[in-house]
């Protein structure tokens, strides 16, 4: 049997499908995976923030594929996808996530953020602006776009005193020593699910999703839907200033919820957490997103 994978060609993108490719066929000795790149909409835009460009811009392109059956599988990063699945397709339960967490990278370590006054960082997402200004007051953004290697490289450039970049990219990519400074998820509430990779297949197709269980993480499936029911609550995707994190203990089977929302016209940001038993964890993600959201709207 032979399997067409699907992604974007960027470095991360590549080991992230690799790493899938490698899982598929250790599993399962019979099937050969073949890997093909597309470029998206997200890749051609390189000039514009995120949030100006629309939902789903890493995305669109290769559901295509999927829906044409020029691909079998497709490989994302999670906190890429748009709140509501695409009809017709499916995410398949994930392997083992990587470090949720965000990251300064500056061309020196720091002990303390206050040494970040005055400076300006990189970075193109609402949600770490938001949060980064309270954290941060002294501290000014800029918008950069491109891959890991590329805001890397702005480092310096125009006044650029360093990028916000998620750990789970930077220690995918090989350059975890890179970070000079990294959030916990109390400091910083990480995109929803980042770390995690979106395995996604067409609905219908019951041999890919045979294929594909051997790689499911139980512990990081509770997470990703936990988080994807608050984005979908608030109908949100990875243009806005939105966060989420599901931190999971299997043994007690107590699930704590982070969660952040803003309004960028006000200028305002709100978190709160929640702890709960694991299932009753979808239903307090939803009920978490919606309070966010009132206070938001109250302010």
């Amino acid at each position: 049997m032979k399997i067409k994978i699907g992604t974007r060609g960027s470095k991360l993108a590549l080991l992230q499908t690799n790493s899938i490719k490698e899982l598929i066929e250790k599993n399962n000795p019979n099937v050969e995976c073949e890997i093909i790149v597309i470029k998206t909409k997200g890749d051609i835009d390189l000039k514009n923030p995120i949030h100006k460009v629309g939902k789903g811009i890493f995305v669109k392109e290769i559901e295509e594929a999927l829906f044409n059956k020029d691909i079998d599988l497709a490989v994302h990063s999670m906190k890429d996808m748009p709140s509501e699945i695409t009809e017709g397709l499916v995410f398949l339960d994930p392997p083992n996530a990587e470090d949720a967490r965000d990251a300064i990278v500056l061309n020196k370590k720091i002990q303390i953020l206050s040494e970040l006054n005055n400076k300006t960082l990189g970075t193109g997402s609402l949600r770490r602006i938001l949060q980064l200004e309270t954290m941060l007051p002294g501290v000014k953004f800029t918008s950069v776009r491109g891959n890991i290697q590329t805001r890397m490289s702005k480092i310096n450039d125009v006044s650029l005193y360093g990028v916000v970049l998620a750990m789970a990219g930077l220690k995918r990519c090989g350059y975890e020593e890179r970070a000079s400074y990294i959030f916990s998820t109390d400091e910083i509430v990480p995109a929803v699910c980042q770390g995690i990779l979106a395995v996604e297949a067409r609905e219908d197709d019951m041999e890919i999703k045979k294929v594909c269980e051997s790689f499911r993480d139980e512990k990081t499936k509770i997470r990703m839907n936990i988080e994807r029911a608050f984005q979908t609550t608030l109908d949100a995707g990875c243009h806005s200033p939105m966060g989420a994190y599901a931190e999971v203990d299997l043994k007690t089977e107590i699930v704590t919820i982070k969660g952040c929302y803003g309004v960028v016209d006000k200028g305002i940001l709100v978190r709160k957490s929640v702890i709960t038993d694991i299932n009753s964890g979808v239903v307090a993600a939803k009920k978490l997103a919606l309070d966010l959201k009132e206070v938001c709207n109250d302010k």
